[in-house]
């Protein structure tokens, strides 16, 4: 799987292109577990009441252009964005 990083995630990991294999398809939310792991500076966007839950978080994942929801599947052939909401107007 490749992971494009973007705003202040690419700063926080040090890379802005990652490739991170999976083994099976997992949900977004296992997958932004496994992220933390290798990276725990991403667990601070993380606001969900669960541990490692997205569902609030203050980052978006797209795939293709379409934005992910936390329980939708990710497999290792994904190229995936994770991106930083945009704030002004």
């Amino acid at each position: 799987m490749l992971i494009k990083f973007f705003g202040p995630f690419n700063e926080k990991i040090g890379k802005d292109l990652l490739e991170f294999r999976i083994e099976n398809e997992v949900t977004l939310n296992e997958l932004f577990r496994r992220l933390a792991e290798r990276f725990p500076t991403l667990k601070d966007y993380a606001t969900g009441t669960k541990n490692y839950d997205i569902l609030n978080s203050i980052f978006f994942v797209a795939r293709n252009g379409a934005l992910l929801e936390p329980g939708d599947m990710v497999r290792d052939e994904d190229e995936l964005e994770i991106i930083a909401p945009v704030d002004g107007g």
